[in-house]
């Protein structure tokens, strides 16, 4: 589906159109697995909170303009974000006992893979950052 991040190029253009070619796909899958937490569990404060919590990342994640706008700014926000997000969908994922149903495995693997390619885009971003760093503090010596 997403193919693997390119770390020879520092240009993050590739990233970007993968991003956008695979949002609308994986909003609509993230949108099923929100659906399914919400029919399968009771409604306590806690788990309104995590359903609250899936629908702000979900305003930051799919978001068209700032993936267009800013890929630096937006792999640093929503990198951040997708580590947390995930464990949070695996952690439903096994409270609500939903791993044998077949149409949430096939959402979640999508949204999973869309998550992880961000998660590795944030990690060649932090590389570049580094070894920018690095140079500059060789340049000052």
């Amino acid at each position: 589906m997403i193919s693997i991040v390119n770390y020879q190029n520092p240009i993050f253009y590739e990233e970007e159109s993968i991003l956008l070619i695979h949002r609308k796909k994986t909003e609509s899958s993230f949108d099923k697995l929100i659906y399914y937490f919400t029919i399968s569990q009771d409604h306590s404060i806690g788990n309104n909170h995590q359903v609250d919590e899936l629908l702000h990342f979900k305003s930051l994640a799919f978001d068209e303009m700032a993936i267009q706008n800013s890929i630096i700014s937006y792999l640093s926000k929503v990198g951040e974000q997708s580590r947390k997000i995930l464990d949070l969908i695996e952690k439903k994922r096994y409270e609500l006992r939903l791993f044998d149903n077949k149409t949430f495995e096939y959402n979640y693997e999508r949204v999973r893979t869309y998550l992880d390619f961000v998660l590795d885009s944030r990690l060649k971003l932090i590389e570049i950052e580094k070894a920018y760093h690095s140079n500059l503090k060789y340049l000052m010596n």
